[in-house]
């Protein structure tokens, strides 16, 4: 049953070509390659820590290629097979605090639940300062459509710090929240395949900055 609710994962995904992020794309801070890097703030989630890797890519560009209408993120999500995408706009009384909700379906593999699942996805951007830069997205995610989607849901926590002008640091964690509380074995069961989904969503994400973050150094 291990990909029963891998639908739990969190997806950034895809926006309108002509949307603007909202951030300060203008980079003017005289920034150099072997400052320090400057220290996140936001704590981590309670749960698990699956990322924490420093990229050579600007912290704003990281930002463009996780939450924006990148060919990055295009790629990705058609690796991971996810379906009927759609989202709204940012939105917000600052550009230092916006959100926005996104819906798309996951495959899901395990012959014991449905072959699919529709996901519901609410992202809330945060900013210190376009000096700093960086930002931290909370995404709070409910799958539908999967065995005990009434007790829990997910919540992830991207968090990318400037290192450098050309280098940041992307940390990522994650946390079981429960609307109400189950019986011992249902929470294992759901414990279990949670996690499952959440880590192996996020394995793949790394991989493929890695490999993005590969092809940028060779231009």
């Amino acid at each position: 049953p291990d990909d029963l609710v891998q639908g739990s994962a969190v997806s950034p995904l895809e926006g309108d070509p002509s949307e603007e992020l909202p951030t300060d794309m203008s980079n003017s801070s005289s920034s150099t390659q072997d400052e320090a890097e400057v220290e996140a703030f936001f704590t981590d989630l309670p749960g698990r820590l699956l990322i924490n890797a420093v990229y050579h890519v600007g912290a704003e560009r990281l930002q463009q290629m996780l939450f924006s209408d990148s060919q990055f993120i295009h790629s990705f999500l058609d690796q991971r097979k996810f379906t009927d995408v759609t989202l709204s706009s940012w939105s917000g009384d600052s550009k230092c605090h916006q959100s926005r909700v996104m819906t798309y379906t996951i495959p899901i593999s395990n012959p014991l639940g449905p072959k699919a699942a529709p996901v519901v996805e609410t992202q809330t951007l945060f900013r210190a300062s376009s000096k700093n830069g960086g930002c931290v997205v909370d995404t709070e995610v409910v799958t539908q459509g999967i065995p005990y989607q009434d007790y829990f849901y997910t919540v992830h926590r991207y968090c990318i710090t400037k290192v450098a002008k050309s280098k940041a640091r992307l940390r990522v964690s994650s946390e079981i929240r429960y609307r109400k509380q189950p019986w011992s074995f249902v929470k294992t069961f759901i414990e279990k395949n949670a996690w499952s989904g959440v880590e192996e969503f996020f394995q793949h994400l790394e991989l493929a900055l890695v490999q993005a973050e590969k092809s940028l150094l060779e231009e």
